[in-house]
């Protein structure tokens, strides 16, 4: 019996040391971590008191923008950026506070640009503007899809083209679209300037409706007059090598024989890294 009554005697000390503890322990709020929000959206905010003496009294200012100022985890949903501080009282009347920032990101107006008409085998260029990180959609039929400025080739009858691009916080995105028209038509289009440093945009040598074209015969030769490249039935695939090997940027000259009577052309094309 006198075995028991010490394990008791033991447990009792033990628990009053814990309460004691837990009744002198200072009183702390964890008001949760700040976060960016679109302009529209809510969020709950919020974390948790510890130490003092329960139960907790919950009071957040400004309650401008929350659905119950006197709750440990309302839902805010403010229109600018703000600085919510919550205060807790404890049975005792001791308090303490803590703040969470609220940053809140405004819907950017994003602008494709008009919608536009070209001739079949050129390239339209869309202007983005109103906002960051443009992404213009779908990827696989333009040209620097990434950026605010991208190209489409007239190569249907219409297209739609999608922006998508956030505000400065990365929070908040909008979308926009532009259509291309395009006319038919088939003559070649030649351009003089690509780029093939295998980025994925322009690293072939384009040209508009060669397609139309398929007995073509094109040669292409550096400034000394060697021929680098030589080639029957060209369908945009010259990229910018010479027997494997990559060629310097520098002008070159070609001379296109469409193969159908329709002409010879010559001119230049520059390849630029």
């Amino acid at each position: 019996m006198k075995v028991v009554l010490d394990i008791k005697h033991t447990i009792f000390f033990a628990l009053s040391f814990l309460l004691v503890d837990a009744a002198f322990a200072q009183l702390t709020v964890n008001a949760g971590p700040s976060r960016t929000i679109c302009i529209g959206d809510s969020v709950m905010i919020g974390g948790f008191a510890s130490g003092g003496t329960p139960p907790y009294v919950y009071s957040w200012a400004p309650a401008t923008g929350l659905n119950n100022p006197n709750t440990a985890n309302p839902i805010a949903f403010p229109l600018i950026t703000t600085v919510y501080t919550l205060t807790v009282k404890d049975a005792t009347s001791a308090s303490t506070s803590g703040n969470v920032t609220l940053v809140v990101g405004q819907i950017p107006p994003v602008d494709a640009g008009p919608d536009t008409t070209i001739q079949e085998g050129s390239v339209a260029i869309l202007h983005a503007s109103g906002g960051f990180n443009y992404q213009w959609s779908p990827a696989g039929k333009l040209k620097y899809s990434g950026t605010a400025t991208a190209e489409a080739k007239g190569t249907d009858s219409a297209r739609v083209y999608y922006l998508k691009a956030d505000d400065i916080t990365g929070a908040c995105s909008a979308t926009d679209s532009v259509t291309v028209f395009v006319i038919p038509n088939s003559k070649i289009v030649l351009y003089n300037t690509f780029t093939p440093n295998t980025d994925g945009n322009n690293d072939v040598w384009y040209i508009g409706n060669i397609s139309k074209y398929p007995n073509n015969h094109l040669e292409i030769y550096n400034r000394y007059g060697k021929q680098v490249f030589m080639t029957n039935g060209y369908n945009n695939t010259w990229d910018g090598k010479a027997f494997g090997e990559k060629l310097p940027a520098a002008t070159y000259f070609y001379i296109l024989d469409l193969g159908d009577g329709n002409g010879v052309y010559n001119g230049t094309v520059t390849i630029v890294y």
